[in-house]
């Protein structure tokens, strides 16, 4: 649908792949007290979505500082992170096979 989410995500997120307008609002991200707070919706809990980090855009690995919470609503994943970390860093939302 041209909105830069792919088809898995949004299946993930619950949004349409049909409706450009939906994709991009599903992820929230926000600073709160040095922290980056990202909330994505999982509509579908048989999809592994994992946050993943990079210095460079090309190598990527999964982040060492990162709180992940399930807790306050079970159809949303929060991460938490420091904000300011001593470098440049990249984040991403990939799918990582099912559960």
């Amino acid at each position: 649908d041209g909105d830069g989410v792919v088809a898995l995500l949004e299946l993930a997120f619950g949004t349409s792949d049909a409706d450009s307008t939906e994709g991009p609002d599903a992820i929230a991200i926000r600073l709160m007290n040095d922290e980056l707070i990202i909330t994505v919706p999982l509509a579908d809990a048989s999809i592994n979505l994992v946050l993943e980090v990079s210095a460079d855009l090309q190598s990527w690995r999964s982040s060492d500082d990162l709180v992940v919470s399930r807790q306050d609503d079970p159809e949303l994943i929060t991460w938490t992170a420091a904000a300011l970390p001593d470098r440049p860093v990249f984040r991403a939302v990939r799918v990582r096979g099912s559960r």
